[in-house]
């Protein structure tokens, strides 16, 4: 049985929406696009300076100004066809428009193959990183894309249970407003506590049904408070946990696939 090394850590209820920053046809339509995120850092540059167009963005500023001394952390993601350089090109253009620091010291040390994924592969193949964390500094997590969230809900669990705080995250874009909404809302926690229960079936305090689904499917050690709000929405689809473990199954034979 497989698990998260740790268990995740509850969302705090006035967690920011995402801050993108760049359209998402113009950012998936770009010519540099498919290069920039196989690896090639020069294409990514290009990018980013396109689709920001050397402007300071007053949202860094003001993120800046609400977290001074915060680090910058964004993801080393892996993909099929190479290293995404997006996020990296990205937190550098905001280290040097804000002068908050860049932190490029954690890893993502798995391939699992969420572009252009569905959701289901999303929820079950986890990324899994390694590098040292500052402990008692705040983070602000940089990523290219924001779909489910599942990449920065690891990265923030990663980062706080050895000592940070995530305190903020930017992407370039997303491809639904909606997604922006990262932090699972209370309206959703209680609609996954009815559909799924929340009574013990183990004798363990704490540990309901939904909680032993998570911690064997290796999602945040159990928690569902720290479940992403599109993450959530996607396990509610499922509408049971016998349905929930069929669709692990099959999300994992689709990312061996891709590994392949």
């Amino acid at each position: 049985m497989e698990s998260n090394e740790t268990t995740g850590r509850a969302w705090p209820k006035d967690f920011p929406k995402v801050t993108t920053l760049a359209n998402y046809k113009a950012f998936k339509g770009h010519p540099d696009y498919e290069a920039a995120k196989g690896g090639d850092i020069n294409a990514a540059g290009r990018l980013i300076q396109c689709l920001m167009r050397g402007k300071i963005n007053d949202r860094l500023i003001a993120m800046a100004k609400k977290h001074p001394g915060a680090i910058l952390l964004g993801i080393h993601a892996i993909e099929a066809t190479g290293k995404n350089e997006i996020p990296q090109a990205l937190v550098k253009y905001i280290g040097a428009k804000t002068g908050l620091n860049v932190d490029n010291n954690i890893v993502q040390t798995n391939v699992v193959g969420h572009t252009s994924a569905g959701q289901n592969v999303r929820l079950y193949n986890r990324p899994k990183f390694e590098g040292d964390i500052q402990r008692g500094r705040k983070y602000i997590l940089v990523d290219d894309m924001v779909t489910m969230g599942g990449t920065l809900g690891e990265m923030r669990n990663y980062i706080e249970s050895r000592g940070g705080t995530v305190v903020d995250m930017i992407t370039l874009s997303t491809r639904s407003e909606q997604n922006a909404t990262v932090a699972l809302t209370e309206v959703t926690r209680i609609e996954l506590e009815s559909v799924f229960g929340v009574e013990s079936t183990s004798g363990v305090p704490d540990m309901t049904p939904l909680s032993d689904f998570l911690k064997e499917s290796g999602i945040y050690g159990g928690n569902y408070e720290a479940l992403t709000e599109s993450e959530a929405r996607a396990l509610l689809h499922a509408k049971g946990l016998d349905e929930a473990r069929n669709r692990r199954i099959k999300a994992r034979q689709a990312g061996s696939e891709q590994d392949t």
